[in-house]
């Protein structure tokens, strides 16, 4: 679990995070991809387990759980939180972009894009999952796909330097 917290938190870096508002925040200082949950009760906690046990068809708190589980580096809670927010409430784009995250955090690369191209098809102008499918298809090697969706969001946000960062290493 150790060695899974560390590679989340080496992909801070690269992309931006999403809190359950739907707000985009970009990465950088912060020390975990999933700073926004540090408010979020602990995973383990009576709090934690209590919030759901009362409230089980309420996706946020699945949701702020499973921020809570990736930022403890625990991607298979994670992955179960968010997708249990997913199943209450299909619509919730940023348990699905959350979802993502942890599973190119996990290696798991080919389950990133293939959330990430859903996210993508529902809502082509969110420059945060188009870049993120960017990363994701060029970490598993597509160059020819990756190069497809940074100039997308280098041309909506302009001082988007990370998208910047990989078209320039594409070309």
């Amino acid at each position: 679990a150790h060695a899974n917290a560390a590679h989340m938190r080496q992909h801070c870096s690269v992309t931006s995070i999403r809190d359950p508002r739907g707000k985009s925040r970009r990465g950088g200082s912060s020390p975990s991809p999933f700073a926004s949950a540090s408010s979020a009760p602990k995973p383990g906690s009576h709090l934690g387990r209590r919030l759901i046990k009362l409230n089980p068809t309420v996706a946020g708190l699945h949701e702020i759980i499973g921020l809570a589980y990736a930022q403890s580096g625990d991607p298979q809670n994670a992955v179960k939180s968010f997708s249990r927010a997913i199943k209450l409430m299909p619509g919730l784009k940023s348990a699905h972009f959350n979802l993502a995250r942890v599973y190119l955090g996990a290696g798991r690369t080919q389950l990133a894009i293939d959330t990430l191209r859903r996210l993508v098809r529902a809502d082509q102008n969110d420059i945060d999952a188009v870049h993120l499918l960017g990363i994701s298809l060029f970490r598993q090697g597509g160059l020819v796909a990756a190069a497809t969706q940074f100039p997308a969001v280098a041309n909506r946000a302009p001082s988007h330097h990370e998208a910047q960062f990989y078209l320039g290493r594409i070309r």
